[in-house]
């Protein structure tokens, strides 16, 4: 695999880097000089580590808590770093259905077992405290927020294997990754993501409660109507 990793992978290569280090702080400091929040794209536990490191040599100059930066994917992390994004206030945005999709392949072919029960371990962060969405990368994946769901909670993969059943999250943890979380990771928070007096008006009515059904049939809770401000859509 191309993620950059401390450890080998099962070809014995540890990955790669798109950026080096001094290239990618530079990046995002242009970014921020100008205001802008950044999302970074990061796979691998080493690739998190240069990430990291870079932001925290920025820490002085930038308030972080002026930006929405995320971490989009985060496959597979230290956990001794789990502290170090909840202290720069980064969000995280999971490539969860890659579990079921590609979890078969990934363990036996590229990360082995090992590293690929480890993969985007929610349950972890969410204890770190930072906020947690799923996405799909569509169109790599169905873009199905209860797949999405799904795929959290169950860590199954084609073949019906679980990836590290004790990092299972919650399927109310998991909803909020498809509804609040990433409403507050675009900074649309106060709009959006939840249902309150003052913001919009867009909801979804599903045909079953995703938190009560047997979570191995959360994939199969269907939208059955999609209000937007408060106006019928579907």
């Amino acid at each position: 695999g191309t993620a950059a990793t401390i450890k080998p992978q099962s070809n014995g290569s540890t990955g790669n880097l798109n950026y080096s280090p001094e290239s990618y702080q530079q990046a995002i400091q242009n970014c921020m000089d100008k205001g802008f929040s950044v999302s970074t794209h990061v796979m691998g536990d080493r690739a998190h580590k240069v990430m990291l490191q870079a932001l925290e040599n920025l820490a002085t100059k930038f308030d972080y808590g002026k930006f929405h930066h995320t971490v989009e994917h985060s496959a597979l992390i230290d956990p001794a770093d789990l502290p170090r994004i909840e202290k720069l206030n980064l969000s995280v945005g999971f490539l969860t259905p890659f579990l079921h999709a590609y979890g078969d392949p990934l363990r036996d072919m590229v990360l082995g077992d090992a590293m690929a029960s480890r993969l985007f371990a929610a349950v972890d962060y969410d204890k770190a405290g930072i906020s947690t969405a799923h996405h799909s990368d569509g169109p790599i994946v169905e873009a199905r927020p209860m797949y999405l769901v799904w795929s959290a909670v169950n860590r199954t993969t084609v073949s019906g294997k679980v990836l590290g059943a004790e990092l299972r999250q919650p399927a109310y943890a998991a909803l909020l990754g498809v509804t609040r979380n990433p409403a507050r990771q675009l900074g649309l928070g106060d709009e959006i993501g939840s249902l309150k007096v003052g913001k919009r008006a867009d909801f979804a009515l599903l045909s079953e409660n995703p938190i009560k059904v047997d979570p191995m049939k959360i994939k199969e809770v269907a939208v059955l109507e999609t209000i937007k401000s408060g106006k019928l859509y579907f």
